[in-house]
């Protein structure tokens, strides 16, 4: 099921990627709708072009997935204090070393990452499956 959730997951960033970058720079309300039906059928394409080369390289999709997330963590961290700066130069500086970093631990460290990541989120799945029978459990929200 790995593979398939990697495949998943390259297939649909892709295709919401493209979708997100035409839409917010060249597709507009006025466009025709079978534009935004061959951008949709491209990216889709693309997508799974996508998909299928990340299982390929799983170390690598790996690494590109926790650079994002690297880059999120930095963009949190610029949030929360580092904006008083007024910086953009610290803003990107602090978020490419962020995604850069964690690309490169989640490169040398894949299989550690696979297996805690993957331990973490089935425990949490199982007790919220049980606490939807169970009952009692306090709720996620």
């Amino acid at each position: 099921m790995f593979i398939w959730t990697v495949f998943l997951i390259g297939a649909t960033a892709t295709v919401c990627g493209i979708m997100v970058l035409f839409y917010s720079t060249f597709l507009k309300t006025s466009t025709a709708v079978w534009v935004g039906w061959v951008v949709l059928s491209c990216s889709i394409l693309l997508g799974l072009g996508i998909g299928f080369l990340c299982t390929k390289m799983l170390r690598g999709a790996a690494a590109v997935i926790a650079g994002y997330g690297g880059f999120m963590l930095g963009v949190v961290i610029n949030e929360s204090w580092l904006y008083i700066y007024h910086s953009s130069a610290l803003f990107w500086c602090v978020n490419v070393a962020f995604a850069v970093a964690f690309a490169i631990l989640a490169y040398i460290f894949f299989n550690q990452a696979v297996i805690l990541s993957t331990s973490f989120l089935g425990s949490y799945f199982v007790m919220r499956g049980i606490s939807a029978f169970a009952g009692g459990f306090p709720p996620a929200f």
